[in-house]
């Protein structure tokens, strides 16, 4: 053997070597497009023998789709000038494994030269790993996609020196123009800053971040304008490094969570409390926290401030606050909450509690119960307020209050006795009076002196009315006025007053017009006080009309009561006179030149007598034009006196 054939020798060793060990299979045809060289790459990749394939077509390992077009390929590619076709040349070609399973495949193709059997070689990479990493790559990257566009927080992507590489939805929709004019830009010289101070922190964070640290911080973002205002947000900031090992880069990550309403609610609720802790100070009102079953009891500060309290002199549970209620008052205090929880009575309680300098607080305690869904009572949240002033204020108005009304009752009673006293020797005056000017004992030949008997004897009627009328008064006020209601009819009242008022209303050259409705019932009432009650309106209606005018009388039934309507033409009343015209005492003209007469006795006791009989008096009256007074007696309520 010679040198050159032992070369060639070992030429061919190293390259049939150099076939099997090739991690790309290798696939030689012959003109006929036969399989002639089949490697060991390729049978793992095909899952074929070589035994099994070579003299075989080509078209073994091609999917029968693409038989057709392949052998047209060939042909052109047969009749071009190249002589290879490079892997990635092609999109990703597929063939068939022995299972019928397609492969995915890149391919070069070389066409020999030479005239031996060798006339197309294909180098066959399986690309099924790197398609399954590109596939996971795209769906990690449509979920990322996903979450950054979709994500309610303000998301930014710079590369390691803080230039801006992308932002999320959230960011772009915020900021003043277009979100692209910013890639590339350093993100702390942007101008969505709303402060200086914002981008200087930006800044500092980044460059003096290191991998695997993160970094918080606060700052506003200046958005696009919302009306005249340019929107702002606070945001909280969290900066992250995510080192990439691919190409020994690092990818800065700042995530913004908003925080402008929470802050808006947080400071709105520290004023709310401040507010809630001045108004609590100026209505000396504190609130308070009981868990029933650890037994802690919280108490608000202006709770503390009541009882003259620090927190450490408190041990904030049941029995501490019952040690500070007075002693007299703390069985109350428990029992009313053992009622309370048992949900027999409400927590609403007035009692006593003991400063530590020994004086008292009187305060008052309201709380609702909390409860399970079996009504088991868990906790009470209750106020409690310091009203010390106001129950002195008010013991001091119950007794003032008591002392009026028993100076009150003095004074009726000095009253009633002064006009018990005064009645029999006006009864008297009246009497001999009356036997003087009637001539009783013989002629008076000095008719002057008649005419004085006259006068004493209408001065001594018209002084024991007014006797009359206080004694009314001062019975009403003790209580001592008896009603004997009896059947009468409408028409015999107003006949009866009538005739009392019939020589006064002449005297003053009044007309008196009446009306009686014809659907009035009998009348169950006290006559004589009814009566009385009548003739004091006529009598008052008298008084403050002019000369020549008309006073009315209507008695009618209208929706089940009975009314008294006396309407004069006189003067008329103001709208403050209106509301104490029945007051004792009051008139329209209370000065010392008072042109009426009368002590102001008769509307009081129309008023009292009206109530005594279950009725009630009205007043309408205009300035200059006249007055209506109303007297109203329930149908109900006299048919329920009767059948009582």
């Amino acid at each position: 053997m010679n040198v050159v054939s032992s070369h060639n020798m070992v030429q061919n060793i190293d390259l049939a070597e150099i076939v099997d060990l090739s991690a790309d299979g290798i696939i030689s045809l012959d003109e006929q497009q036969n399989i002639i060289l089949f490697n060991a790459a390729a049978e793992k990749i095909f899952g074929y023998t070589s035994g099994e394939v070579i003299g075989q077509s080509l078209d073994i390992l091609l999917p029968k789709s693409i038989h057709e077009k392949h052998q047209n390929y060939i042909d052109s590619f047969d009749r071009s000038e190249r002589v290879a076709r490079p892997m990635g040349e092609k999109k990703n070609l597929y063939g068939v494994s022995k299972s019928g399973e397609p492969v995915p495949l890149d391919i070069t193709i070389q066409k020999h030269s030479g005239k031996g059997v060798f006339y197309y070689t294909a180098i066959c990479r399986d690309i099924r790993h790197r398609i399954e990493k590109e596939n996971l790559l795209r769906e990690n990257e449509a979920k990322f996609r996903t979450l950054f566009d979709t994500s309610h927080q303000y998301a930014i992507l710079t590369n390691g020196q803080g230039e801006i590489l992308e932002f999320n939805k959230a960011v772009a929709d915020f900021i003043v123009g277009d979100a692209k004019s910013y890639m590339g830009n350093r993100v702390w010289e942007c101008d969505f800053w709303a402060k200086e101070i914002d981008s200087e922190n930006i800044r500092k964070a980044i460059v003096d971040i290191e991998a695997g640290e993160g970094v918080s911080l606060v700052a506003s973002l200046a958005g696009s304008p919302f009306g005249r205002k340019k929107q702002t947000r606070v945001l909280e900031i969290a900066i992250a490094v995510v080192p990439l090992e691919s190409n020994q880069s690092t990818l800065i990550v700042i995530e913004g969570n908003d925080i402008t309403n929470l802050l808006r609610t947080n400071k709105a609720l520290t004023e709310s409390q401040g507010r809630l802790t001045s108004a609590q100070k100026i209505a000396r009102l504190g609130n308070w926290e009981w868990d029933v079953t650890t037994n802690e009891v919280t108490w608000s500060d202006e709770v503390y401030y009541i009882l003259n309290l620090s927190p450490g002199d408190f041990d904030s549970s049941y029995e501490g606050f019952l040690a500070l209620v007075h002693p007299d008052d703390r069985a109350y205090v428990e029992q009313s909450v053992i009622d309370a929880l048992a949900g027999e009575k409400p927590y609403r309680i007035v009692h006593r509690m003991v400063l530590k300098d020994g004086s008292e607080r009187i305060v008052e305690e309201r709380a609702e119960i909390i409860r399970l869904e079996d009504g088991t009572p868990v906790r009470m949240n209750g106020i409690v307020q310091d009203i010390t002033n106001r129950w002195r204020r008010e013991q001091e108005l119950i007794l003032a209050k008591r002392k009026a009304e028993e100076a009150n009752m003095a004074k009726a009673q000095f009253l009633s006795a002064v006009g018990h006293e005064l009645r029999t020797p006006l009864n008297a005056i009246i009497g001999f009076s009356s036997m003087i000017a009637e001539e009783q004992l013989g002629k008076i030949n000095i008719p002057t002196y008649r005419d004085y008997a006259e006068d004493i004897k209408a001065s001594g009627r018209n002084l024991l009315g007014l006797i009359k009328n206080i004694l009314d008064v001062t019975s009403h006020e003790l209580e001592s006025i008896k009603l004997h209601p009896q059947y009468f009819t409408a028409r015999l009242l107003l006949e009866n007053s009538l005739a009392r008022m019939a020589e006064k209303a002449a005297a003053r050259k009044i007309n008196i017009e009446t009306s009686l409705g014809s659907e009035i019932p009998e009348l169950y009432l006290d006559p004589d006080h009814t009566q009385q009650m009548l003739v004091h309106l006529i009598d008052n209606a008298i008084k403050f009309s002019r000369e020549n005018s008309t006073v009315k009388v209507n008695l009618d039934y209208m929706e089940d009561e009975f009314v008294i309507d006396v309407i004069d033409q006189g003067i008329g009343l103001e709208e403050a006179d209106i509301e104490k015209v029945f007051d004792l005492f009051v008139q329209k003209d209370m000065d010392l030149n008072r042109r009426y007469g009368g002590i102001g006795l008769g509307l009081t006791m129309v008023k009292n007598l009206a109530e005594l009989q279950g009725g009630r008096v009205q007043v309408k009256s205009i300035v200059g034009q006249g007055s209506c007074f109303s007297l109203y007696f329930s149908g109900e309520k006299m048919d329920a006196g009767y059948q009582h």
